[in-house]
């Protein structure tokens, strides 16, 4: 995942899981989420993944394959592992086996 990636990554999970926007800037190697204190790629991605494990508080829009799309709490978007790769929403608790975002899905 490039830098940027990374940060928009961020943005989104923090609307998520918040509910509102923050600010995120990499200065140097260091990544400023809202003003704080720079921290590390390492840790970085770790504030992501904690992210990530939180709940969303409220649902929002993503683009869907070019779509403006409503997304619940309880849904995530994955891409097809399948040509032509294309998004797909599915919820969150999806079981590798029945999602088509995994390996495991697609050889059974």
């Amino acid at each position: 995942m490039t830098t940027t990636e990374l940060i928009e990554a961020y943005k989104a999970e923090y609307i998520r899981a918040n509910g509102k926007e923050c600010t995120v800037v990499k200065v140097g190697g260091w990544f400023k989420v809202n003003g704080d204190k720079g921290v590390g790629h390492t840790k970085f991605n770790q504030m992501l993944e904690t992210l990530k494990s939180r709940p969303t508080v409220t649902r929002r829009q993503e683009m869907v394959n070019g779509v403006l799309t409503w997304i619940e709490a309880h849904q995530h978007v994955v891409k097809s592992l399948l040509s032509p790769h294309m998004d797909v929403i599915e919820d969150r608790d999806t079981p590798n086996c029945c999602s088509v975002a995994s390996e495991t899905y697609w050889s059974m």
